[in-house]
């Protein structure tokens, strides 16, 4: 599990690129609300938003 705050704005598979892990099953939660990665890897989170990463 991994708890990341947001510098700038970018893309939930930017950050998933990021820490390598585009290519393992993961679950991701902005800002306390669980979002599916596969479904919403476009979507964009913005600077100051907490993005926790859990592999599974």
């Amino acid at each position: 599990m991994k708890e990341i705050v947001v510098e700038k704005t970018m893309a939930i598979s930017e950050i998933l690129d990021d820490l390598q892990l585009s290519s393992v099953p993961v679950l991701i939660a902005v800002n306390g609300t669980i979002v599916d990665p596969d479904e919403k890897k476009t979507d964009k989170v913005k600077q100051g938003d907490k993005v926790l990463v859990i592999s599974i």
